[in-house]
């Protein structure tokens, strides 16, 4: 979930979401704090914006709560009632996501689904998959019509009446299915965690072939060429829907296998993805933006992954999988606070002319960026990274993160070269990887 964060100075006009909370000073705020009451209260806040604005604040936070909502109680009607009203209503004005509204529609002819998701959710968190409400009910349709479009799923069922048992059967594919997928994914890519995927709809092929896939061999390197092509050209980054509509075309070519549509897929989504990385081959160039969304991201991770890389500090080395997903950070080398505040930091802004905006994405770029524990980032806090790097890592350490091992690049006059050394350590570690699945 993303942090949001509003601008006292024009609150409510100006509000920003960010998964990374580095860098946001006064006069940025959390918007959670700010509507519980606890910034405008701090004396500090009152003095630095006025009196004014303060109550400008108070009074458009008390017209939030004064927000009246209609409720309707629906009495004395059957469960598929119930279910057409709720479709119906959200149909309109702010909707319901696809599945959510045909989940309804569903329930009543499979009880203890919503249940049987929950549970299943559970376990796929404990594995540090997060796959979401929409993504299991594309898996169940996929398997269940040979589509990924979720309504294809109601209007089978409404017109075949479809029993609990069958659909539980295909639940239960499904299920296996998405397991294999995450035990590939892990075993061959070592993506122990689905955090860092820009769509986890490029899974939804991959599950459809595993249930369909009748050999007892997988086509194991076509599902990891997919899976990354598909990233890299991001297939699924808009219109999905028509996207699902012509992958499905090949996939359910009945005059070929199952593994003979993979390998024709494939090859499509690579050639997509030449369009992007001509040659499949990724550049300095390229391992550049910031984290959210961004395909090198992970491909960095799981690079990492691949060299062994651990946790940093001194003692026993924790390899980066067995730091909980809820305590694995995204670490800046070069510390936002350090570069804001450090003197030759701002010189080399000033040198190469960035003006404050451009100056905070290079910063935040991800080739200024590692994983590292939470415990890890707090420790190292405002630290540069000439005064820290030799006391929490080791050369080999510092191999697998693909840090520079020229000390000169540490400091801040050389931010700019340091960041072109790492992008290229990246760039050829990942194109390794990818000519490797031709």
């Amino acid at each position: 979930m993303p942090h949001i964060f509003c601008n006292l100075k024009r609150f409510p006009e100006e509000l920003e979401a960010t998964t990374d909370c580095t860098g946001y000073s006064f006069p940025w705020a959390s918007l959670q704090e700010v509507l519980c009451g606890d910034v405008v209260g701090r004396e500090e806040i009152r003095r630095r914006i006025g009196e004014s604005k303060v109550n400008d604040i108070k009074e458009t936070i008390q017209r939030l709560r004064d927000y009246q909502f209609p409720v309707q109680i629906i009495q004395d009607r059957s469960y598929e009632t119930v279910a057409e009203i709720f479709a119906l209503v959200n149909s309109q004005g702010t909707q319901l996501t696809g599945a959510e509204i045909h989940l309804a529609r569903l329930v009543p002819h499979w009880r203890g689904i919503t249940k049987d998701f929950r549970d299943y959710r559970r376990e796929l968190k404990a594995r540090n998959y997060d796959l979401d409400l929409s993504f299991l009910m594309r898996s169940i349709t996929a398997i269940e019509c040979d589509s990924a479009q979720i309504a294809k799923l109601t209007q089978k069922m409404t017109k075949d009446h479809l029993s609990r048992q069958h659909l539980k059967r295909s639940w239960n594919r499904a299920r296996q299915a998405i397991d294999r997928v995450i035990t590939t994914l892990s075993s061959e890519l070592n993506l122990d965690r689905s955090r860092y995927f820009p769509s986890k709809n490029a899974l939804i092929p991959l599950v459809y072939y595993l249930a369909r896939e009748k050999n007892r061999t997988r086509a194991t390197r076509q599902m990891l060429r997919f899976f990354l092509c598909s990233q890299l050209s991001e297939r699924y980054g808009g219109a999905a829907e028509n996207v699902f509509r012509r992958d499905f075309r090949i996939l359910t070519d009945q005059n070929d296998t199952p593994r003979q549509n993979l390998e024709d897929l494939a090859k499509a989504v690579a050639g997509d993805a030449k369009q992007y990385y001509r040659g499949l081959q990724i550049r300095p160039a390229d391992v550049s933006g910031p984290p959210a969304k961004n395909v090198i991201l992970m491909l960095m991770y799981l690079l990492m992954r691949q060299q062994g890389a651990t946790d940093w500090g001194e003692g026993r080395r924790t390899s980066l999988k067995d730091v909980e997903p809820a305590q694995m950070q995204i670490h800046h080398i070069f510390p936002f606070n350090f570069m804001s505040k450090d003197q030759d930091a701002r010189a080399y802004a000033e040198d190469n002319d960035l003006n404050p905006s451009e100056y905070r994405a290079e910063i935040n770029d991800i080739a200024n960026m590692t994983f590292l524990s939470d415990t890890a980032n707090v420790r190292i806090a405002d630290l540069p990274p000439w005064q820290y790097l030799p006391q929490e890592t080791t050369k080999e350490m510092r191999k697998a993160h693909f840090i520079p091992e020229d000390q000169s690049l540490w400091h801040p006059k050389r931010f700019g070269a340091f960041l072109e050394a790492r992008r290229l350590l990246i760039a050829k570690a990942a194109t390794r990887l990818l000519k490797g699945l031709k």
